[in-house]
């Protein structure tokens, strides 16, 4: 059986990344982002907006057994890092103390959860400390925007999707549960990682780490 839309992939891998010098002359540092465990393959519905494009377009067609090896720029991964959608608020201490956050970890490099008009929690890092106020940066980028990335693995299986396949599917995308357990994370995974023991659903779009953009 072949990969396709609609059908049930389960695939093991590892992802390497590197983002390009500032120096062209200058050595690129590979990263070592995730890798799945034997236990915990990663499993998705082909086809239905779980994974980036450039990934799908990759292991398209392919069968169990088969192997893969392919890089992706990031205009094929997750896009070019824009420094305008990094941004720096102000929040003041008396807010911080109201708000009853630990005194303690009120300083540089702490992450901050934040909370926008919506009412949707962001995660920012604190980088300025002063008597009455913390300035905090809020990064709107994707985890990996701006990164090379290289995907080495195997397919281990292909299926048809099964309706309770389907129905995980429409919980993760509906937010009912924040991500798809069963591979790394490379990213910043918050609720997703406590909720997968430290290892939430690899590269789909959504809940958590590498959401497309």
């Amino acid at each position: 059986m072949k990969i396709e839309f609609g059908k049930h992939v389960t695939v093991s891998y590892k992802l390497t990344g590197w983002e390009a010098p500032e120096n062209p002359e200058a050595e690129v540092e590979i990263e070592e982002i995730e890798e799945t465990k034997p236990e915990k393959p990663f499993q998705f519905i082909f086809g239905v907006g779980q994974l980036i494009a450039g990934f799908e377009k990759n292991i398209e067609g392919m069968e169990a057994g088969g192997s893969f090896d392919f890089t992706l720029s990031p205009a094929e991964a997750y896009g070019e890092y824009k420094d305008e959608d990094v941004h720096h608020v102000s929040i003041p201490m008396k807010e911080l103390k109201q708000g009853g956050f630990p005194m303690n970890l009120c300083k540089v490099g702490s992450e901050l959860p934040l909370q926008n008009q919506n009412g949707e929690i962001m995660q920012s890092e604190i980088i300025e400390v002063k008597a009455d106020e913390v300035i905090c940066k809020i990064d709107f980028n994707a985890p990996l925007a701006g990164m090379t990335l290289r995907f080495i693995g195997q397919v281990l299986e292909v299926r048809d999707a099964t309706e309770d396949d389907k129905k995980e599917y429409m919980k993760q995308m509906t937010g009912e549960v924040s991500c798809h357990c069963g591979g790394g994370c490379g990213g910043n995974c918050g609720d997703c990682d406590k909720e997968c023991g430290g290892d939430c659903g690899g590269h789909h779009d959504g809940g958590c780490c590498h959401g497309k953009k």
